[in-house]
């Protein structure tokens, strides 16, 4: 479904990633600490994103949205906006 909806390569892999390690630790000795697997979902820091404006623009259009208080279908509308944007 991820791949579906535009997610990144990159960003899958490591979800796998994470998801099997998840898996087989719970199977091993219970559930794993979510601070002991790397993250490597937004490995890029802020000054290393090639156009800060857009990167700003999102940031700021992100922070007005109340996800609790949006529909489905506003959040939808709101992620094209954002892929028409990029």
């Amino acid at each position: 479904m991820a791949k579906l909806a535009g997610i990144p390569q990159q960003i899958l892999q490591e979800a796998s990633f994470y998801l099997k390690s998840l898996e087989s630790d719970s199977k091993t000795n219970g559930a794993h600490p979510l601070h002991a697997v790397p993250s490597m979902l937004f490995p890029a820091p802020v000054e290393d994103i090639k156009d800060k404006a857009n990167f700003q623009k999102l940031k700021t259009l992100l922070e007005e949205v109340d996800l609790d208080k949006i529909s489905p279908l506003q959040a939808l509308q709101i992620l094209y906006k954002i892929k028409g944007d990029l």
